[in-house]
């Protein structure tokens, strides 16, 4: 059973979700340009938490592994910083 598409509503549910964005975009940049980058930065760490986003594992894997090269950094610091007796 071939199930044919209809042109016309197609055409109007398309422009109809090109209007709506259109308005939402309008209204975040009403809404967030009067915010200061540090309340926006709030405003998306709570949307995140309410959502309960997760990282990925790759996110993850890739903030671990950037955690480990901090530490290796730190460490390679402190042994300099031992031998030659001095604060970098």
């Amino acid at each position: 059973m071939e199930v044919k598409l209809d042109k016309t509503l197609y055409r109007e549910a398309y422009k109809t979700q090109r209007q709506w964005h259109q308005l939402a975009e309008r209204h975040d940049l009403a809404y967030t340009s009067s915010f200061t980058p540090w309340q926006q930065f709030v405003d998306l760490w709570e949307f995140g938490w309410q959502m309960n986003i997760t990282p990925t594992l790759e996110q993850q894997e890739e903030k671990l592994i950037m955690f480990n090269q901090y530490i290796a950094k730190i460490q390679k610091l402190e042994s300099w910083r031992e031998t030659h007796g001095r604060t970098s």
